[in-house]
């Protein structure tokens, strides 16, 4: 807050400069700018506050479950029924790496989007 409020109060101090003057070599802030700079300030936390606390309140349960564009298309390309093998090379594919790829699946059991079936088996949940 005292960054914010000096560099308003600074603003203030050359705001108040004649302006046909020349700027000088120092310029010192007024206590008055200063301290028309901190309530400026408090007033402008307030409304922030005022603002949040208004704001619906957003579990820390809820996740998102919208896919990035490449996510996206790398569920689209696998088949319904598929294995780590057949997820490499669909990965492979769409130039996405084998650690990308494992995230991405994991992710999508994770969203629901996939089941695992067994070990090494995956299964496109049906919509």
């Amino acid at each position: 807050m005292g960054l914010i409020a000096y560099r308003l109060a600074m603003i203030l101090s050359v705001l108040r400069l004649d302006p046909k003057g020349a700027m000088p070599a120092s310029l010192t802030c007024s206590d008055t700018d200063f301290g028309f700079a901190l309530d400026m300030v408090d007033a402008l936390i307030d409304h922030t506050v005022e603002i949040f606390e208004e704001l619906p309140a957003v579990e820390e349960s809820v996740e998102i479950e919208e896919l990035l564009p490449l996510e996206l298309t790398f569920l689209n390309a696998l088949p319904d029924e598929f294995d780590n093998k057949t997820f490499i090379n669909k990965a492979s594919e769409l130039y996405i790496s084998r650690t990308t790829a494992y995230r991405y699946v994991k992710q999508f059991v994770k969203l629901k989007k996939v089941t695992k079936i067994k070990h090494n088996q995956y299964e496109k949940c049906k919509i």
